[in-house]
This record gives C-alpha cells, structure tokens and sequence, in this order.
C-alpha cells in the first residue's frame, strides 16, 4: 500500500471548468459520446474501434469473445507465450481501458454518476481479476503504458464524481504505481526492440513520474521518461515524418502518445527538446499531404487497430484528430473547425478554439530518407514509397501503389487483418502480392525470419517528383534493391504518371537474362466489379471508374479474383480482425523482360506500344511516351484528335540508380 504522499498528483485539467466548455463546444457530438457509453455499461466493447461485441460489463479480462479462448489468470505474465490462446491483441484491447474515455466524457457532458460509477466497477473488477505481474495483461509494457494513459484522463475527469472516493481515488494511484513499475523493471526489452513500444514505454514512465511527484520513484521516472522521448523520438521519427515502423497507423500511435505527453508536460513544466515538435510538425505535414477529404490515409504497413488517444467521435480511419491536434500545438490550425477539433480541445485545456487558422494547400511530395512520393492534383492523387529502410520492415511493400480518384480509393492497400489467424491469413496480408506491386516467381521482397522481422531490408530509389509546366502531367519513378541478389541481374523499376486530374498510368519495367513468372495484382476497392475484353469496370459514389493491363510480352493471363479463401487475394481488412471482399485483379506473364502498363481513368484507357514507345488514348486526350537512348522518358499530352499539344514533360529514368 502507498504512503499518503500518493494524493499529491498535479492534475491534467480541472473537470469542473473543462466539463461546462465541453458541453457548450461539442453539444452536437454529444449524443454519440453518451450513447457509446450506455452501450459499454449495456455490456458492449468496441473492439478495435470498429467491432461492437457483447462481453458483459465488467467484461472478461483474459478472454477472445470471438473464439472463445481465454488465457492463464493464476501465470507469471513471463511464463505466457504470444500465441499460445490465438490472437493475444484481441485479449489486450478490452484492458487497454479506451472504454474510460467514453465514460469519463459522458459523465462530464450530463454529471451522471451511472457513468463514473461504471468507470471504478471496471476498474475494482480489472485489480481483482489482474494482481501485478500474474496473467496477459502484465505482458506488455506498452499495453500498460497505454491503459496508464486512460486511467490518468478517467481520474482527473472524473475527480468531482461522488462515486470517486478517497480509498477508491488512492487504490487507482497505487495501481498506477504498480504498472509503472513493471515498466521500468523490464524496459530494456522494449528498448531493443527499436519500435513504437520503447516510445510508449518512456512515455507511460514520464506520465507517472511527472503527475504523481509523491510517488518515491517519481522523480526518477520523470527524468528517465522526458530522456527517452527526446532520443527515440529523434531515432524512430525521421526528419521526413515517416517513423520506423514504416505505417501510417504507427505513426499515429507514435503522435498519440506525443500528444498526450506534450499535454502532461504543459501541467507539469516540463520541457522537451526542440528535435520533439519539430519531428511532429514533420509528421504532421506527412499526414496532411497524404489524406483525403475525410481524413483517411492509404493503409500503408502495418495497422493493429491501436488508436492511443480516442478523444472524438471520429472514425477510426480518421487522421484529421492529430493532424489538428499537433498542428494546434503549433499554434496554427490547419484544417477547418470540426469533430475533429475535440482532441485539441482536451490537449490545451479548452483553448484550441483561440487558436488561429492557416490551411495549407496540398500538392506532390517526396520525401527523404523514406521516400513517400505523392502525385496529387486536387482530391485525386497516387502514393507510392521509393526510399531507404532504415529499421525493420514488416510488410514487403516497397512501391507499392495506392490511387485516389476524387476522394473515392481506387488501387488500395490490404492492411492487416490479424498477427495470429489461421492460414491463409496468419501473414496478415504482408507478403508483396498483397500490396500491388510487381512478383517474380510469386517470391516476396523479403524473406520472413520471425512473425515481425523480414530480412533482407529492402531499399528503394528515386529522383523524386516531376510535375510539367501546365501541371497536367507529373512523375514519379521508383527501383528497389529486391530482386538485386535474384540470377539472370534482374533490373526493374516502376514509373507512375499522373495524367491531368483523374486518369494514371503505371508502367512496370523489369528485364533480366533468365525467364521469370512476372506477375502484378492490383487490389480494388470495389467489390462488384467486372472484367471483359480485359477492361475492368467498377461502380463509384461518382460514376464508373476504369483499370485495365497490358504487357508487350505475349502470353498475358488475367483474371479477377474475390476472397480467395485459398491464397488469401480479394480480401482486404480496414479495421484490425475484419474482413472485407474486394477485387483483385491478376495479371502475369513468363517472360525474361516485360512492361506492364496499367490504366485508371473514368473511362478506359486504350494503348499501343511498340519498341520503347506507347500510345494511351482515351475521349478526353492522346498521351504518346518514348523512351530515348540517353534513359529519357517523353511525354506528350495531345487532344483527342492528336491535333494541339496541351502540355509535356520529360523525366531522367537513370537518376534513380
């Protein structure tokens, strides 16, 4: 049991002044906060943000209520292994505790105790039902680290409540105190890992250490906390944005719990290195450049459902909470008022509606050291990465390509639907077919050596973005290094032109001395699409939208492919655990060189090709390409009747080497 010096806490906001500005900002996204809130206390959990599943409430600690397996209680959580009771993510969420922002919230929005009370039920029955260091949930010192930050926000908003209780208000600091302690205890396992969990472990550390000053290791943890997200932030965020898990998810993750220490900092004191806020601005403008109108980011490496600080009634696949919230931080808003805002609302204690606006424009992008290029023109763009990998990569997903027509995702990424599921999903869509880029004897970029680590690191190259003067074509050329070590000296690379505002063009060049089985899957966002004279059609929000391949190598066989049950082509998983149907369409050749070209337009794109020239025509326009004996590439965009010149653009192919 914890001294007295335990009630010495600084507190995150004062829930009497913060509940009555909530009430008065958000009242319209009220009624979403108080019905997720009497859902959980009806006996619901969401799961991954995404999936309603009735558990009871308290729910089940150490049990998957959607297979029915449950893990050890009475086990050292060191005894436990990963995967010995199927996917150890979906035992963890329910003791991540998000459920204690929906109820902390909706006790603020209406003073009903119901609501708290909720809140210190679950958390009696979780120290019951969880003593420190015995079962799963004292595996994983981020998992902790993330529940630590939901039990901090439940205690300050919920300071006022009568159900919260002097020995209720003492045993929940003396289970924080617990929990930081297993953290700190194995925090070089973390560390070693060169992720996210490090991060978020230095961060549950200098959250505990910095609002709980009575604690007798508080000064300690503050300092080696505030240490740790100065030098990993630099190390695992990179001066591109982009992080060292190479995933927009992550990424996010990173953000959240940045954001949530840059909010302990301000109660606090505290400062962090400038390298901190100047790496999120970075990532920020990342996001930025890379979302769409709703806020939705390609689904790029791997995603595990986590989202660390869930403080709006946004959707999951929302970014537009901590683009804001960081850009506030910043002093300067960059998107319109919205939803969205109520992230930044919390962060500053109730002031980011002071805080000026300044939206920036979206436009191409190439990043260094990771090399995320963006064509964009409007609400249509295409994203593919060409750069080094400088940490381990878990998806083989170098230039892999992903299109946005007018909002609407056209060429989509798989994500990732479990870390532990039977086969054919037990890879959790990371192999390269998944990830519409080029194959070669159906071989990934990488070779898995455990569950997480593939090896060897591949490495992409690029020159960058090239936009023409008129602005109505850009460029963006790509080779990666693996198929360097393959026989017959393989050489490859990937061109991605954007042509005016709707229509793309991708042309994949490979060569070698031996004869491969090339392949190229396009995943679709559709999922009632149809393929004839080796055009595909799918229906759109805004009218019908084209794909079509071809090869100048003969023999190319094509087919369209729904929830293979067998290879695990046409699904993709937008929310950790779900599955969705999509189309997939295959096309490969066996060959020793091959140039694929793949159109998307929203209306079918025609080419001809001879040599190393082509011709893509369509109603709207006649683009005509050469490629030179000096590894030019020329581009010529005419009218459709090949009359008058609209613009042109020529690009060097050899920079990329």
């Amino acid at each position: 049991m914890e001294s007295d010096e335990t009630s010495k806490s600084v507190h995150l906001f004062d829930a009497g002044e913060m509940a009555a500005a909530y009430r008065e900002q958000f009242k319209d996204t009220l009624p979403t906060v108080i019905s997720r809130a009497d859902r959980i206390l009806g006996g619901e959990i969401q799961y991954f943000f995404h999936n309603w599943q009735k558990t009871g409430f308290p729910p089940n600690w150490h049990k998957n209520p959607f297979t029915g397996e449950s893990a050890p209680t009475e086990c050292h959580w060191s005894e436990l292994g990963d995967f010995g009771f199927g996917d150890i993510k979906v035992i963890w969420e329910a003791s991540r505790f998000s459920f204690a922002y929906d109820l902390t919230r909706a006790y603020l929005a209406t003073n009903n105790e119901k609501y708290a009370e909720g809140f210190w039920a679950a958390l009696e029955d979780w120290r019951k039902n969880n003593p420190p260091q015995l079962g799963v949930n004292w595996k994983c010192g981020q998992e902790i680290s993330i529940r630590l930050m939901a039990w901090v926000f439940a205690l300050n908003g919920l300071q006022e409540a009568k159900s919260s209780t002097a020995e209720r208000l003492k045993s929940l600091i003396e289970m924080i105190a617990a929990s930081a302690r297993r953290v700190e205890a194995n925090l070089d396992y973390a560390l070693s890992q060169k992720s996210n969990h490090g991060h978020s472990e230095g961060v549950g550390l200098f959250t505990v250490g910095s609002l709980f000053p009575g604690l007798p290791e508080a000064s300690g943890w503050r300092k080696k906390g505030l240490k740790l997200i100065n030098s990993l932030t630099e190390e695992l965020i990179y001066e591109d944005g982009f992080c060292c898990m190479y995933s927009f998810n992550y990424l996010r993750c990173m953000l959240d719990v940045l954001i949530w220490a840059n909010w302990v900092s301000e109660a606090s004191g505290d400062e962090f290195a400038p390298v901190v806020v100047e790496r999120m601005q970075c990532s920020m403008n990342l996001l930025l450049q890379a979302m769409d109108g709703e806020g939705r980011l390609p689904n790029y490496g791997s995603n595990d459902g986590s989202l660390n600080l869930p403080l709006t009634t946004c959707d999951f696949n929302d970014y537009r909470p901590v683009v804001q919230a960081i850009s506030v931080i910043g002093n300067e808003k960059v998107l319109q008022d919205g939803p969205w805002d109520e992230l930044s609302f919390w962060i500053t204690n109730g002031n980011a509606a002071k805080v000026h606006q300044k939206i920036p424009t979206q436009d191409d992008l190439y990043s260094k050291p990771t090399g995320i290029g963006i064509l964009r023109n409007g609400d249509s763009f295409a994203m593919m990465r060409a750069g080094k990998t400088l940490h381990r990569a878990t998806h083989s997903d170098m230039l892999a390509c992903h299109i946005t027509w007018q909002g609407i995702p056209i060429a989509i990424d798989a994500g990732t639907y479990s870390y532990n599921a039977p086969p054919p999903l037990n890879r959790g869509f990371a192999g390269s077919a998944f990830h519409n880029s080029l194959c070669l004897d159906e071989r990934d970029q990488m070779e898995s050596i455990t569950r997480f680590i593939k090896y060897p690191r591949v490495h992409g190259y690029s020159s960058g973005t090239l936009r023409s003067a008129k602005g109505n074509l850009a460029v963006l050329v790509g080779s990666h290094t693996a198929f360097n070590n393959l026989p017959g000296k393989v050489r490859y690379s990937r061109i991605l032109i954007h042509i005016m505002e709707d229509f793309f063009l991708v042309i994949d060049r490979a060569s070698s001395s031996n004869e491969y089985l090339f392949s190229l899957n396009w995943l679709l966002c559709s999922n009632n699409g149809t393929l004839e004279d080796n055009v595909f059609k799918m229906e759109t929000a805004k009218g019908d939208y084209y794909v079509s391949v071809t090869s100048d190598a003969e023999g190319l066989s094509q087919k369209l492919v729904n929830g293979d049950q067998q290879t695990g082509l046409g699904f993709s998983s937008e929310h950790y655990g779900s599955l969705e149907h999509r189309d997939c369409l295959l096309s490969s050749v066996r060959s020793s060189t091959i140039n694929f070209y793949s159109c998307f337009g929203p209306e079918p794109l025609y080419l001809r090709f001879g040599g190393e020239s082509f011709h893509a025509a369509c109603g709207s326009f006649i683009l005509q390409g050469k490629l030179t004996s000096n590894n030019e590439l020329l581009l010529v965009l005419s009218d459709s009747d090949n009359i008058n010149k609209i613009d042109e653009l020529t690009t060097q192919l050899d920079a990329i080497e």
